[in-house]
């Protein structure tokens, strides 16, 4: 089925996301169909899909994301034309022992008639604890498949330190919410909104910039570019080490060595829990500019959800290719779990020593490293390339 997208902009006072109190924002979930919606100047516009925690909008007919962007939701949306029916549901907030530093998700399993596709989903969740501040969280979810049989499953991670409260969720498709009756709860419970285990009270702090090793402008965009933005999510452990590297991203491909370096030449107060050391998950942004570069403050995240995927290149220095060979060479890499190349090789097969320069080469190269079972790991990946000539550090001299 062809998705539409629903484009809408309103002046209306809207109800800030993040200003409500838990009670009123309970309240106005339990009100009638909603939409969520992001400031853009003096207008609210209807958010119709997310990049991860970016909210997607129409400005015109463009759709733009929004990284920073102030949310609100109304109460005034329209439902998605078909629905979903859940049954047999099982919902809570569980510790995911995938990861060992168990990072607590908000799980939804049931067996459900979904009426046909849902794209461009989204979730809006309210997790209310007993005491304190609650966690509103608005985030990408996978789309939702109507031939996928009736097995319906939704995984969202929450805050850090999460342990128990009351909490409600909202489903979304390209800026309108998707009605779904609920027939495992009971007829009088609209809303349900289950109780779990008694807020934890224990004092978590995040982690820190010990010693910052300094932000460089590259020079291959001196004169190229005035500035821009490299963003990194990362996992900093129990010593204050960057135990791996979950995602890394720029404005310009250039921008990842010196953020990197930055990130992993720099020094950590780990996260403490009740004054232990614990791991936990940041997200830092380095800012470029030829005159002055600086590093953000850390922000502490719940440990974000990808797919499994193998070592993925996203930066390879530039080379001459007058000074390489014709033909390509089978080497191996092996990427370890914080997108560094840390030794390179011909393989068995090539019969052949890498030269030095190729092998320089290859190890400057950057990944976004291999995931398996949710989180990143070491791996070899195989690759080709040319090689360095014999001769290509005589024609330098």
């Amino acid at each position: 089925m062809k998705q539409s997208w629903k484009i809408g902009k309103t002046l209306r006072p809207a109800k800030a996301l993040f200003a409500l109190g838990a009670s009123a924002f309970a309240a106005l979930l339990a009100s009638a169909q909603m939409e969520v919606l992001v400031q853009h100047g003096d207008d609210w516009l209807t958010v119709v899909s997310m990049d991860g925690e970016t909210p997607l909008a129409f400005v015109a007919s463009d759709l733009k994301p929004f990284p920073n962007g102030k949310l609100a939701v109304n109460s005034n949306g329209t439902y998605t034309d078909g629905g979903i029916i859940l049954q047999d549901k099982q919902v809570g907030i569980l510790k995911d022992t995938r990861y060992h530093y168990n990072t607590p998700v908000f799980v939804l399993k049931a067996n459900a008639v979904i009426d046909r596709d849902f794209q461009h989903c989204f979730i809006l969740l309210l997790i209310e604890p007993d005491s304190g501040i609650p966690t509103k969280i608005v985030q990408e979810i996978p789309d939702i498949e109507a031939d996928k049989g009736d097995e319906f499953s939704i995984t969202v991670p929450i805050n850090p330190l999460f342990s128990g409260a009351n909490y409600t969720y909202r489903l979304f498709s390209a800026g309108e919410e998707i009605r779904v009756r609920d027939l495992s709860a009971a007829p009088s419970q609209a809303s349900p909104r289950p109780q779990s285990s008694p807020t934890d009270t224990r004092k978590l702090e995040p982690p820190q910039v010990a010693q910052e090793h300094p932000l460089a402008f590259p020079a291959a965009l001196q004169g190229v570019m005035e500035g821009g933005y490299a963003q990194a999510t990362f996992l900093v452990a129990a010593d204050g080490t960057i135990e791996h590297l979950i995602e890394l991203k720029a404005d310009h491909t250039e921008l990842l060595p010196p953020a990197l370096a930055t990130l992993l030449k720099s020094r950590y107060h780990p996260a403490t829990l009740d004054g232990t050391p614990i791991p936990l998950a940041a997200r830092q942004r380095f800012f470029f500019n030829e005159f002055a570069c600086f590093v953000e403050q850390l922000v502490p995240i719940p440990y974000p959800q990808f797919n499994d995927r193998n070592p993925t290149l996203i930066y390879a220095p530039q080379r001459d290719p007058e000074q390489l060979s014709k033909t390509k060479t089978k080497v191996l890499l092996s990427v370890d779990k914080r997108g560094v190349t840390t030794h390179a090789r011909c393989a068995p097969e090539a019969q052949a020593a890498l030269p030095p320069e190729t092998k320089a080469y290859l190890e400057a190269c950057i990944f976004l490293p291999a995931i398996e079972d949710g989180v990143p790991v070491d791996k070899e990946v195989a690759t080709s390339v040319r090689t360095d000539s014999p001769d290509s550090a005589s024609k330098d001299k």
